[in-house]
């Protein structure tokens, strides 16, 4: 386990990580949020969920990347 932990956190996986968070989690953004941030609708109660929609990306990215890069050790 603290092999895994180790390789989710390498530099590597975690600019990676985050780089596929900005990308899909802007298209989830756009697709659930889109039309009340752009007509200025977008409140306080959507902020955590639109947070989410990065936030999810972002984990399973480092997981996938995790295990992959420990199957290759």
């Amino acid at each position: 386990m603290l092999d895994f932990l180790k390789s989710c956190f390498t530099k590597t996986v975690v600019l990676r990580s985050l780089y596929i968070s900005l990308i899909v989690g802007t298209l989830l953004f756009l697709v659930n949020y889109g039309n009340p941030f752009i007509e200025g609708n977008f409140n306080r109660e959507m902020v955590f969920p639109a947070f989410l929609n990065y936030l999810i990306p972002f984990s399973v990215s480092k997981v996938v990347s995790g295990l992959q890069k420990r199957e290759l050790n």
